[in-house]
């Protein structure tokens, strides 16, 4: 088969296999663009469950305190009711010890409740705001889940369309070939063909990894009587606008 034919061939499947590429870089960007959107709104229900078991800790703690207040005040007014009933100085100002200690420890307690009651407010705040988020999360990634349902439907019919079309390119081409040109393409990615291209000053390159190409090899492609690899990226190289598809 000439050369030229092979190149045609060559190029011809590239088009199929640069549509593919295109439908894989849809699918993999809808499937992202999924994958936030959820993201996102487990992060929000996440924080949703966080916010709502410190909310229901802090009230478990707050009545714990707040019973614990209760015993302290009414051991305070146990002792007031027997401060008139001992008998000696000694027992009088021991009682005062106990009544004053249980005053503190009352105030103490009060200052934890009243910093417990300002957390609290505060984590409803921020509560109210992830619920919200939430909602607003959740719309967006169901919105988005069917959006992306459909575009991922849409790319894998078109795929299936341009998979036939690439089995029908590659019926006429050299099995040797096809397998040179599929090692190419799963090795560099893209495409396994490269033009030849002129650089600054008119020095010629492969117009895929943008190295200088030898002189000799240049004559070579022109020559068209071999497929002639870029030495950098190993691409088969052809004439850059000289080369149509069949």
């Amino acid at each position: 088969m000439p050369i030229d034919r092979e190149l045609g061939l060559l190029l011809s499947l590239r088009e199929v296999d640069v549509e593919l590429d295109e439908v894989s870089r849809g699918e993999a960007d809808a499937r992202a663009r999924l994958a936030t959107a959820q993201s996102n709104f487990l992060h929000d229900k996440e924080q949703a469950a966080l916010d709502k078991k410190a909310i229901d800790e802090g009230l478990k703690n707050r009545k714990l305190l707040e019973l614990e207040l209760k015993n302290k005040d009414d051991q305070k007014r146990k002792y007031a009711g027997q401060l008139y009933e001992v008998k000696t100085n000694e027992q009088y100002r021991a009682m005062q010890e106990e009544m004053e200690k249980t005053g503190s420890d009352m105030k103490v307690i009060e200052e934890k409740i009243l910093e417990m009651m300002v957390q609290e407010d505060e984590i409803r705040a921020r509560a109210a705001r992830v619920s919200a988020s939430l909602v607003e999360s959740g719309n967006k990634f169901k919105a988005v889940e069917a959006e992306v349902a459909g575009i991922l439907a849409e790319l894998a019919e078109r795929k299936m369309g341009l998979i036939e079309k690439r089995k029908e390119r590659s019926s006429g081409i050299p099995a040797p070939l096809q397998r040179r040109y599929d090692r190419i393409r799963s090795q560099q990615g893209g495409s396994p063909l490269s033009g030849v291209i002129r650089g600054e000053k008119g020095v010629p390159m492969c117009e895929s990894c943008q190295m200088n190409l030898r002189a000799q090899t240049v004559v070579e492609v022109q020559k068209q009587e071999d497929l002639i690899a870029c030495d950098s990226c190993g691409r088969i190289l052809y004439m850059a606008g000289e080369t149509s598809t069949p």
